[in-house]
């Protein structure tokens, strides 16, 4: 496993994005956090991963289905 690149700015401490390759804040504004750290992706990529964004809508249409038979009972 390989280190994250990181660097120091004005604003604290940055790492490095592993898909994007951009440098970010390592908080949670950024990036998802797991047992206080961060995930490998900033969210921003993340949010924009075509298998994300199907994941995400498969479950929106699971849960106004969901809600929807909720409605009629």
């Amino acid at each position: 496993m390989t280190k994250r690149e990181r660097q120091q700015s004005e604003i604290g401490d940055e790492i490095k994005c592993a898909r994007c390759g951009e440098f970010w804040p390592a908080d949670s504004e950024f990036f998802y956090m797991s047992n206080g750290k961060p995930h490998s992706w900033c969210k921003a990529y993340y949010q924009s991963n075509p298998k994300i964004i199907a994941k995400n809508q498969r479950y929106i249409e699971k849960t106004s289905k969901h809600r929807q038979l909720e409605a009629i009972a």
